[in-house]
């Protein structure tokens, strides 16, 4: 919720006390209110406040969301806090100084979100965290926490995880547990915060990407550093997009692909692939892959300065077809790049789009007029158009009236 809008509606409860909401925040408040005041809400808002104490055990079934975030005094949870909020679905423990969690969490069997981020004197999840059965969203990030906690591997309904790697700006301080993202079966977003963007060696980055590979919902791969955010996952339906707006916080991701062939079922059904500032990116599609991908209609990649092929010879198998749907191809700013197929010439029965520019050791086309009945443009640099090698005059210029010239 927006946070303007949070504030209005909570203005709104205070100013109704048959509201079934609690709601005292930012008031300075030293002592929580009475457990009466806890009976029968439904919301309870307690954040921004001076707390350093909690009522023992407040009778209050029907609470579904707990605000407590932002009381840095508050260290210690009674053991029976939680122990009449079996409804509770949202809780919010944020910004607190407390050091750990107390058993009577396992009772929240109704919880879906969990923000323990910034608690800097929590430095582990309780053994019971995997009670938590129906939790869809954890946030420990910037807590003492500093990598993938096992025991969530039995918290089987997460979607959404933001964790902190490491405490300091060396590679070598870090401990990921990297093993636990792929046992983490339903999870669709990974968040992950960094000090700097040294951490993240290509060992990291290639440790981080097989483990997501693995996993069938996937969507989204974060990474924070301070003052930056990087997308480099975001999966649509049909849709993969990996990029690197700054190639100094991630330069080193050298594939996109898990060792090994494909499985049915992972990325058989796509149909958008978009690279972009993967700088030390060799291999777009390994030996094999490509043949799966037969779905693929728009191919964009874009500074990956070593790519050098971007089909493979060794998948040309006969007269097999190479992305038979795909309608739209995009090189941009790929100076190693020679070759579009290692092969020579295929037949490009859907392509309607070429975009080329940057990329000069690109000297061939990877077709003739005759193999692209449907081709409608050619986007490119009319000095590197003159460059270009074809199989003969009367191809290049059949092919050259299809051309757009910058």
């Amino acid at each position: 919720m927006h946070k303007f809008i949070r504030r209005v509606a909570l203005y709104i409860s205070e100013g109704y006390p048959e509201c079934k909401h609690l709601v005292e925040t930012n008031k300075e408040l030293r002592e929580p209110p009475d457990e009466e005041s806890w009976r029968e809400k439904k919301r309870i808002s307690l954040g921004d406040n001076e707390l350093d104490r909690l009522p023992d055990s407040p009778d209050c079934s029907m609470l579904s969301t707990l605000f407590l975030q932002k009381n840095l005094g508050l260290e210690n949870i009674p053991p029976a806090f939680f122990e009449h909020m079996i409804n509770l679905r949202v809780l919010d423990l944020s910004h607190t100084g407390i050091t750990s969690l107390p058993s009577s969490l396992s009772i929240l069997i109704s919880l879906k979100v969990l923000d323990l981020s910034n608690c800097e004197q929590l430095v582990e999840l309780p053994s019971h965290i995997g009670e938590l059965v129906h939790l869809e969203s954890l946030d420990i990030h910037g807590s003492g926490i500093t990598n993938i906690p096992p025991r969530i591997e039995k918290v089987i309904f997460l979607k959404r995880l933001w964790v902190s790697f490491g405490n300091g700006n060396d590679a070598q301080d870090l401990s990921f547990n990297y093993e636990m993202i792929s046992k983490l079966s339903s999870l669709e977003e990974l968040v992950i915060d960094l000090k700097s963007p040294q951490q993240l060696t290509d060992e990291v980055v290639e440790n981080i990407m097989k483990e997501v590979a693995t996993l069938r919902k996937f969507k989204r791969l974060r990474v924070c550093f301070p003052n930056t955010i990087v997308d480099v996952i975001e999966v649509a339906p049909m849709t993969v997009r990996i990029r690197v707006p700054d190639p100094r916080n991630l330069p080193m991701l050298k594939s996109i692909w898990k060792n090994g062939p494909l499985q049915p079922g992972t990325l058989t059904k796509l149909t958008t692939l978009v690279l972009s500032g993967c700088q030390i990116l060799v291999e777009v599609f390994p030996p094999g892959a490509i043949q799966l991908l037969r779905e693929i209609r728009h191919l964009k990649i874009e500074k990956c300065d070593e790519v050098e092929d971007i089909i493979p010879e060794a998948d040309v198998v006969g007269n097999l077809p190479i992305l038979p749907k795909l309608e739209e191809l995009i090189l941009l700013d790929m100076a190693k790049l020679s070759s579009i197929c290692a092969a020579g010439s295929l037949e490009w029965p859907s392509l309607e789009k070429l975009q080329i520019f940057g990329c000069p050791g690109l000297r061939k086309l990877p077709f003739n007029k005759g193999d692209v009945a449907n081709l409608e443009r050619i986007e490119a640099d009319e000095e590197w158009w003159r460059e270009l090698q074809c199989q003969n005059q009367e191809d290049k210029e059949g092919l050259q009236k299809l051309c757009i010239f910058r």
